[in-house]
């Protein structure tokens, strides 16, 4: 009797831990999670596969102690009227996509405001994460990370505000990783961003705006493969933080454009170099898109690197046209035989405190030299140029450029 009645409470006990790691461990995708409106996740949970948790009209929080874990493959979707992380958001190997109608904000006071995506253990794994916000985008979490084969970061919304640090890591087997940023207003970057390219493939980074464009903190690669950065603002584009983008590779050099439909504004030093005798040298190009827009660079631009390599290019530095423009730092675009920098401006050029340094001009080489084009002083009916410069460049000295600057008077629309 006593060994059945002790066998019983065993058998009992067994069910109820059963019962308990089931309740831990079973995978859920309940809506549910989050009552009222608003409303606030305050534990843990393990999400099944493929889950969408639809909020829609609701105003959710994901607390600083809840953490929502997708660990196996596939997709993971969220929608809500506006949603905070102060949490963590995690998923493995597949896709997370948070749609809401107004604001997404992550946040650390309380929590950790953490969105990540692992890679599986197979060889081919992709983290892919898209952020759509009918309002603002505001990360000032821990991170945001993505890694795998092949890693991405998407995001669209009106003021986006990037105050959390930005990881995408790209793994073996991989073509690249991606960096895609849409504001139809104010686009500010205060946390450093850091890409590192996949096996077959660099980082590329896409950041566009409808208002001001404004860097203060460093955008950076792994200095391997070539990477791609293209800046695009509806307004103005300041950059207060340096952008390295570095390479190491023969296939080609990397690239930097800074555009912007008003004025461009470099104040830290923008780096497309690339090291070492098989990498090929960079290309950064800095202009306003109006006739209007004026450029002023503060800080070196440096752009230097081998270009008789297999697959590489000549570095290339291209600056306007601008209305005005102003240049106090080193420009860089040294290589082999065909560096070359080429300013183009209309009203005014001041280079006092500039240094330019490319290649020498050749005839057995395509590209070379110190070229400054200036709007002229007069175009016939067939828009070829007569005279010289409508304002002659100042600030320039012969030991400021090496080989000397040739003066190229021709046909540019007038400021306005």
């Amino acid at each position: 009797m006593f060994m059945l009645r002790r066998s019983a409470v065993s058998l009992l006990l067994f069910l109820g831990l059963s019962v308990r790691e089931q309740r831990v461990f079973a995978l859920e995708c309940d809506p549910g999670i989050c009552q009222g409106n608003p409303c606030t996740i305050a534990t843990s949970h393990q999400l099944e596969p493929d889950c969408t948790l639809d909020f829609s009209g609701k105003d959710v929080t994901i607390g600083p102690n809840s953490r929502l874990a997708s660990g196996t493959s596939g997709s993971l979707s969220i929608k809500a009227r506006n949603l905070t992380v102060l949490g963590t958001i995690q998923f493995v190997n597949g896709w997370l996509n948070i749609d809401v109608d107004q604001d997404f904000r992550t946040g650390r006071t309380p929590g950790q405001g953490t969105i990540s995506g692992l890679p599986s253990r197979d060889i081919n794994t992709s983290s892919n994460i898209q952020i759509s916000a009918g309002g603002d985008v505001i990360l000032a979490g821990s991170t945001v990370f993505a890694a795998g084969s092949e890693a991405s970061l998407l995001i669209y919304g009106n003021d986006v505000a990037i105050g959390s640090s930005i990881d995408i890591e790209g793994g073996p087997s991989g073509e690249g990783t991606d960096l895609e940023v849409f504001a139809g207003g104010r686009l500010q970057i205060t946390t450093r961003i850091k890409m590192k390219g996949s096996q077959y493939g660099g980082p590329s980074a896409y950041f566009y705006s409808g208002g001001d464009i404004e860097i203060d903190a460093p955008i950076q690669t792994d200095k391997i493969l070539p990477s791609y950065f293209y800046f695009s603002a509806g307004q103005n584009l300041i950059v207060n933080a340096a952008i390295r983008a570095q390479s190491s590779s023969a296939y080609g050099g990397s690239s930097v454009i800074l555009l912007a439909n008003g004025n461009v504004a470099v104040n830290a030093m923008v780096d497309a170099r690339g090291h070492g005798s098989q990498a090929g040298g960079g290309d950064i190009e800095i202009a306003p898109l109006q006739p209007s827009g004026n450029v002023t660079i503060a800080a070196n631009i440096l752009d230097s690197g081998p270009d008789t390599a297999y697959s590489s290019q000549a570095p290339t530095i291209y600056i306007g046209p601008a209305c005005t423009a102003s240049i106090k730092g080193k420009l860089d675009a040294r290589g082999d035989h065909q560096g070359s920098i080429t300013i183009w401006y209309v009203s005014q050029l001041d280079l006092a405190g500039a240094k330019l340094f490319a290649d020498p001009a050749s005839s057995s080489f395509y590209g070379g030299g110190n070229t400054i084009g200036c709007a002229c002083t007069g175009v016939d009916s067939n828009l070829v140029c007569h005279g010289g410069c409508i304002a002659d460049p100042t600030g320039l000295s012969r030991s400021s450029a090496r080989p000397p600057v040739t003066i190229a008077p021709t046909q540019l629309d007038p400021c306005s």
